[in-house]
């Protein structure tokens, strides 16, 4: 009887906190994460910089040697 009662104490609770914290970002990371992925301006790299599939040359450079952590070199 006791461990149904705190079972469904726990319960309720859990639906309230879950409920209330509904659609807000509980860490300032995960509010800067989401801001940056929904961004379509990306900085760019320059010359001579260092280039991935996530960190993208300027136009008319292209990345080369990608596979190990590329440049950005003229086209």
């Amino acid at each position: 009887m006791k461990l149904t009662c705190a079972l469904i104490v726990t319960l309720l609770f859990l639906s309230i906190t879950a409920g209330d914290s509904r659609g807000k970002h509980r860490y300032n990371a995960l509010k800067s994460m989401s801001r940056e992925a929904n961004s379509t301006e990306r900085e760019c790299r320059e010359k001579g910089q260092g280039c991935t599939n996530t960190a993208l040359c300027c136009p008319g450079l292209e990345c080369e040697g990608q596979s190990q952590g590329g440049l950005c070199v003229d086209n």
